[in-house]
Order: C-alpha cells, then sequence, then structure tokens
C-alpha cells in the first residue's frame, strides 16, 4: 500500500535518499531542491512535502503547493511539485498511485482546491501520459518549454 507521509526531521534522510538514474535527472530536480524550496515557500502558497513510502519503505518525493488565499471561501488552486519515484521503483504502478492520493489528499484535507496544475518537463512522455490519464489537459507552456497541465476537481 502506498502512503504520502509529510516530510518531518525523522524521514528527511529517507527522502534525501530518492534519486533517479542519471538518465533520468534532467526530468526532475533533485530532492534537496524541492525541499528547499518548500522551506523557502515562493509565491502565495503553502507548500507540504511528502515522502512516498511503499510498505514502510521510502520510494518518492512529491510536493503540493496550495493557495494561501482562498478569496473569502472561493475556489483555491494546487501544484504538484516534483513528483519522483525511484528509478528502481519505476513500472509498478507508484507513480499512479502517488497521484491518487494526492487527488484524495487534497480532497479531504482541502476541499476548497478546485484546480491542480502541474509541468511536464519537454521528452518526459511518460509523466505526460500518467497525468493525462487522470484527466489533466495540456493549457500551455512555461517560459522554459514546460507543458503546463491542469485539472478540475
Amino acid at each position: 500500500m502506498l502512503v504520502l507521509a509529510p516530510i518531518t526531521r525523522d524521514n528527511l534522510p529517507d527522502a534525501l535518499g530518492v534519486r533517479l538514474t542519471p538518465a533520468e535527472s534532467h526530468r526532475v530536480a533533485p530532492a534537496a531542491l524541492m525541499l528547499a524550496k518548500c522551506h523557502d515557500r515562493p509565491g502565495a502558497q503553502v507548500w507540504h512535502p511528502f515522502l512516498v513510502a511503499e510498505r514502510g519503505e521510502p520510494v518518492g518525493i512529491v510536493a503540493v503547493s496550495i493557495d494561501r488565499d482562498d478569496r473569502l471561501g472561493g475556489a483555491q488552486s494546487a501544484w504538484v511539485h516534483n513528483l519522483l519515484i525511484q528509478a528502481e521503483a519505476q513500472g509498478r504502478g507508484l507513480g499512479r498511485a502517488a497521484v491518487a492520493a494526492i487527488l484524495d489528499w487534497l480532497s479531504s484535507e482541502h476541499p476548497s482546491v478546485r484546480r491542480v496544475g502541474l509541468n511536464v518537463r519537454a521528452g518526459n512522455d511518460a509523466a505526460f501520459a500518467l497525468y493525462s490519464s487522470f484527466g489533466f489537459g495540456d493549457v500551455g507552456r512555461t517560459r522554459d518549454g514546460r507543458t503546463i497541465m491542469l485539472l478540475e476537481v
């Protein structure tokens, strides 16, 4: 069973140990950079870093940011950042399970979220297909060429 566990001091070494193969490392920012962003909290968002674990073993990391200002109860947006599944754990459906867990967490913990976004780097066809299968749609490009995908929830 896959679990999203908030990253704390206790599991920080596990989170920092999550790595891709060198050939894949250009697709997702390293764990340390993602965690630094969570600490810095750029923009008007609250960041939630998670360790992705399967049967108690760390297999990945992800961060979710939520708009701070819900504009008096209006719809909020969330962004998924740096979903990374370790190379040796890939191909077992853990990315799919992680996306489902993130959407479940948002639904239960942040029910005012109505839009979930993420960016996919050019050439990351597996990620694009995964997110498309959940209903994320291609809505444009970032300045550096990443695909912006949104899901209305």
